[in-house]
């Protein structure tokens, strides 16, 4: 049987960190083969942020099988910034620094760049978060 949207979204709402990073990595690279062929990916969008936030210490590769995939999705960045106001995970503030890191006209830059301070004020924020989202400004210079 092929893979299908639908058995990737069950699967990503189904996974289970056991704490190994490397397996959990394993395991997502698995649920998501040949995520980018797929028709649809764009339903996928919720569960795959929902790894992350219901994770949001877990090392999940740099920038591994989630990040990936999302970026496989054109017009993901609405749900990442969504993502990183519910649960400001340290992934979702690397994916911005990436996104930084890309060619963006100074009004969008200073849009994510105002995302970064706020996980800073952010209660949510674990302090990995909240100590990656300094180092990204910093290193942005903003």
């Amino acid at each position: 049987m092929s893979t299908t949207i639908d058995y990737v979204i069950s699967e990503l709402q189904d996974f289970e960190s056991n704490g190994d990073a490397s397996n959990d990595v394993g395991r997502l690279y698995q649920i998501l083969t040949d995520f980018e062929l797929l028709p649809h990916r764009e339903r996928a969008v919720v569960a795959l942020f929902g790894v992350i936030e219901r994770f949001p210490e877990n090392d999940f590769g740099s920038p591994g099988p989630l990040v990936h995939a999302l970026e496989a999705i054109p017009g993901y960045e609405p749900f990442l910034m969504e993502s990183l106001r519910r649960v400001p995970a340290e992934l979702s503030v690397w994916m911005v620094n990436r996104i930084l890191n890309s060619d963006l006209p100074a009004e969008a830059n200073a849009v994510w760049v105002n995302e970064l301070r706020q996980v800073l004020k952010n209660p949510a924020a674990l302090t990995s978060a909240r100590e990656s989202a300094k180092e990204f400004l910093e290193y942005q210079g903003a």
